[in-house]
């Protein structure tokens, strides 16, 4: 389910075409969510996929209901990535990556809502990851990703 949600997000990526296919998307990677539940990176794609489908909602029509429907939706899916990478990296497990991914999407998210204190926040946790990485962790050009 997870993949199939992704492969028609990329297809709306590359060609938009209506709502609908976002809608699918999302409703993909709800089901996913149901069968893997502890996925954080899984979590992460949801929060995409719903701030896709939200700023497409807002572009057709501004409903204000749907909209914040949308916004805590969004927020628990990112609030659930971190949550879950950052027992998974409490169990010792190298999720940096996308516990770095999912900070990064959240804090920009949270900036284009105009909440700067709530992306400040969440962004400044990579930036604490990276400061105990330094003080004993692996090195760092081991970990470089791209985001």
């Amino acid at each position: 389910w997870q993949h199939l949600g992704m492969a028609i997000l990329d297809c709306h990526e590359a060609e938009p075409q209506g709502t609908r296919p976002l809608e699918l998307a999302a409703a993909c990677l709800g089901r996913a969510t149901e069968l893997t539940p502890n996925d954080g990176k899984l979590w992460n794609n949801v929060a995409v996929a719903f701030e896709r489908l939200l700023h497409a909602l807002q572009d057709r029509s501004p409903d204000r209901l749907e909209s914040e429907r949308l916004d805590e939706r969004i927020i628990a899916a990112y609030r659930r990535a971190l949550s879950v990478h950052s027992a998974c990296r409490e169990a010792g497990c190298d999720v940096e990556g996308d516990y770095e991914s999912a900070c990064l999407n959240y804090g920009l998210y949270l900036s284009r809502k105009d909440d700067f204190a709530g992306a400040v926040e969440v962004l400044s946790k990579i930036e604490r990851a990276v400061d105990s990485l330094k003080e004993g962790g692996p090195d760092l050009t081991i970990r470089q990703r791209v985001m």
